[in-house]
């Protein structure tokens, strides 16, 4: 699938950042998910990106493809705030 949804990146001509998990990532290419665990210098300032709207695609989901091919599923900003508040 990461070579469908690369080129559906290029293709959306998105600049975009992808972000994969497992140890065989071709690291010029992509963002190993690890890299994100690590400890960074600068965490304790940082300070999260002001949304401006947050009805805006905050993530993309694929379905299984169960029926078919599988399908990108936006989540807004909004949606992910309010998933959080169901499962406190």
């Amino acid at each position: 699938m990461l070579d469908l949804i690369t080129q559906s990146v290029l293709d959306a001509e998105l600049e975009t950042e992808i972000v994969v998990y497992g140890d065989k990532v071709d690291v010029d290419k992509y963002t190993p998910f690890n890299n994100f665990l690590k400890e960074h210098q600068e965490e304790t300032s940082f300070v999260p990106v002001k949304i401006k709207d947050v009805g805006r695609t905050a993530i993309i989901f694929f379905s299984s493809g169960t029926t078919g091919l599988p399908k990108g599923i936006c989540n807004s900003h909004r949606a992910l705030y309010h998933q959080g508040l169901l499962n406190r």
